[in-house]
């Protein structure tokens, strides 16, 4: 584990700066450069038999939460499959996102009525299933119910996938940070984000998957910043302390690359 967690907390808020500005390559040569120097992010061992199945079909497209200044609305909008977005996604134009979602996946927190989401999932939901979009819940521990008629998908698989390689990464003496020790514990893992929890069951179940806008926490989420309720509220949600492992995540990621279980999205 890492030795001194505010300062590693402070390098990710000064990288989230550049963002404000649009200076995206300065932000990706001080975090490649600076930020990653002695944080190695690995390549991980992985049982392709992991991801196999004969019911796989079609085309997805999962799109992260990171900061985004280039524009992918036609590429994104002209995807044929299903195109997945997350929690409080948006799909205004100047984010670069286009506007196609067929598919909304939430976490447990926004899908039980819990915590600061209450009074903004109900309306959402709503809004998305006036235009068919299917929602459903991407949580470990699988939830016992949710609001609105939301479907839950069942995770176990995907759990025990991302804990095999957990493991794999912590015997590879891959950078842990300051964790939720009460969820270790418990469930002898650490806190899957939805975004992975999501691309893992994707693997399982479409032929094709495809990924943009994940960039493993280093900068704020690209909606954040749109009125001062959302700034105060979410002002740490990339600070992961507590919550998930950025550079567990983006090896996991980088892994799936490398074994083709996904590409990226080109423009």
């Amino acid at each position: 584990m890492i030795k001194d967690p505010f300062k590693l907390q402070q390098k990710l808020r000064v990288l989230s700066y550049f963002d404000r500005f649009g200076l995206s390559r300065i932000k990706e040569f001080l975090f490649n450069h600076i930020f990653m120097r002695g944080y190695d992010n690995i390549v991980l061992p992985v049982d392709l038999d992991d991801f196999l199945s004969s019911d796989k079909k079609g085309n997805v497209l999962i799109i992260g939460n990171a900061s985004n200044k280039v524009d992918y609305g036609k590429a994104i909008d002209s995807f044929n499959g299903d195109v997945i977005r997350f929690n409080r996604f948006r799909i205004k134009k100047e984010y670069g996102l286009g506007g196609k979602v067929t598919r909304w996946a939430v976490s447990g927190n926004l899908a039980t009525d819990r915590d600061i989401y209450k009074d903004y999932f109900p309306k959402r939901c709503f809004e998305l299933m006036k235009n068919n979009v299917d929602i459903f819940v991407a949580s470990y521990p699988v939830i016992d119910s949710a609001i609105n008629n939301v479907d839950i998908i069942d995770t176990e698989k995907c759990f025990e996938i991302y804990k095999k390689m957990c493991d794999l990464f912590m015997s590879s003496d891959g950078t842990i940070f300051p964790h939720d020790y009460s969820y270790y514990n418990k469930y002898q893992a650490f806190k899957p984000s939805t975004g992975l929890l999501t691309i893992l069951h994707s693997i399982l179940i479409y032929e094709n998957v495809k990924i943009f806008n994940f960039d493993g926490f280093t900068s704020s989420h690209y909606w954040k910043e749109d009125n001062n309720d959302d700034y105060k509220r979410y002002y740490n949600a990339n600070h992961v302390v507590g919550h998930h492992q950025p550079i567990l995540e983006s090896s996991i990621i980088n892994t799936l690359l490398e074994n083709g279980c996904i590409s990226i999205l080109e423009k």
